[in-house]
């Protein structure tokens, strides 16, 4: 390089050798060259000419320059560095850490599993084919029978003005779909414990998922994405499909909680649609090809479980995204005021007026009435005492508007009626 011939270390050029000749040629992602190139970025630079240099935002990797005078000395500098770098040397932060040390125990959990026995115990333990029938009659035992897609194409037709409507005939034949890979591959098992049909790959695959309380592949190929072992997996499938044999009984829920989907854009483009194919009327714009022209006077709620009415079920889409696991109480208690300000907005304004008036007259509620009690020739019967006393209920009186006020606001809360979601 000849470093010596040149006013100033060429940087540029000494990044460029490194990243790109040096190492990048054993690169092949672009992604990772990327990220190579911006690691040494981070060492090829002016700082690192000066003594003290910091590597690392924590300051646990430095470049005394003063110390290093040989290449013999600096190798035995760069040893006592730890084998296992912070996660900020490579640009984060701590947390980084945790998740490493998550997938090695992972990890290190799955071969131990893997090289366990499957055969059974000493005396008492039970079989593998006992645990496999136990376990498949305790699942199946749980699932409920298949959705009716006659019936909810019958109550959900395809409409132009509700699109809603093809979702949910969408997911529940996604989940009838899953239903019947699970239910059937089960039931093959359990044949296949009692030597009925041959233990084929697929059902050994099933059984020692199932064994080390892992989602079987076999089901994840047609089933929505979790990484939850077996036994969560099994849980939340229930609540999934309890969510929408609620909507197929009683109509479309007042939330829609998107954990349940299948495909929630699928539902999020329903439900922008809906709004889309309202005819232009009331400040609401026409409807587009693809897109929808933007309007103050949409919104999508994604608030409260009460009933919104100054919109249809068409133009109001409420849904719980802040937290997934949705509670009636947890709704009423933490939103439910956002809706009182949206609808009854003037209510929040006389609070907001109340609050800045309220202090004020406190403020100067004492010092006038001790100025009129004390005034020479102006109501000379108004005695310390009976001061005092008006003094008091004058505080007690101003004190007791903002009750008045919170009283309005909850006898307006009362207007919204719950409704199961």
């Amino acid at each position: 390089m000849f470093l010596d011939l040149y006013e100033e270390v060429p940087l540029a050029a000494l990044n460029y050798l490194t990243a790109e000749c040096n190492y990048g040629g054993r690169v092949t992602d672009d992604k990772d060259r990327r990220t190579l190139t911006t690691a040494v970025r981070n060492i090829y630079c002016a700082g690192i000419l000066q003594d003290g240099f910091f590597l690392n935002a924590s300051g646990s990797y430095r470049v005394p320059i003063d110390e290093l005078q040989s290449h013999e000395a600096t190798v035995d500098y760069v040893r006592q560095w730890p084998l296992m770098p912070s996660p900020d040397v490579f640009g984060f932060n701590d947390n980084a850490d945790i998740t490493k040390d998550l997938k090695e125990v992972a990890q290190t959990l799955t071969t131990v599993l893997i090289t366990q026995s499957a055969g059974g115990g000493g005396a008492g333990a039970k079989s593998f084919d006992e645990i496999m029938m136990e376990m498949s009659k305790d699942i199946l035992a749980k699932l409920p029978p298949n959705f009716d897609m006659e019936v909810a194409m019958k109550r959900y037709p395809v409409r132009y003005d509700e699109c809603k409507n093809t979702v949910i005939c969408q997911e529940l034949a996604k989940f009838n779909k899953l239903l019947d890979r699970v239910r059937g591959s089960l039931q093959t098992l359990q044949k296949a414990v009692k030597g009925l049909v041959v233990m084929d790959a697929a059902l050994e695959g099933l059984s020692k998922n199932m064994l080390n309380n892992q989602t079987p592949l076999l089901w994840m190929k047609v089933s929505y994405p979790s990484l939850k072992p077996l036994s969560s997996y099994i849980a939340e499938l229930l609540e999934r499909l309890d969510f929408f044999q609620h909507w197929l009984d009683d109509g479309p829920p007042t939330v829609f909680q998107m954990p349940k989907f299948f495909f929630v854009q699928a539902f999020m483009t329903g439900v922008m649609q809906n709004f889309a194919n309202v005819p232009a009327a009331a400040g609401r714009p026409a409807s587009a090809d693809k897109e929808c022209q933007y309007t103050e006077t949409f919104h999508m709620y994604m608030t409260t479980r009460m009933i919104n009415p100054h919109f249809s079920p068409e133009l109001c889409a409420q849904v719980a995204v802040i937290n997934f696991a949705v509670t009636m109480a947890g709704l009423e208690q933490q939103l439910l005021r956002r809706v009182v300000m949206a609808e009854q907005l003037e209510l929040e304004e006389q609070r907001l007026r109340l609050v800045e008036e309220v202090p004020t007259n406190l403020k100067t509620l004492s010092p006038r009435t001790y100025t009129t009690s004390s005034a020479v020739g102006f109501l000379p019967s108004l005695t310390p005492l009976f001061a005092i006393g008006l003094l008091h209920t004058s505080i007690k009186v101003t004190n007791e508007a903002p009750a008045g006020i919170r009283a309005g606001l909850n006898g307006t809360l009362l207007c919204f009626i719950s409704v199961r979601g």
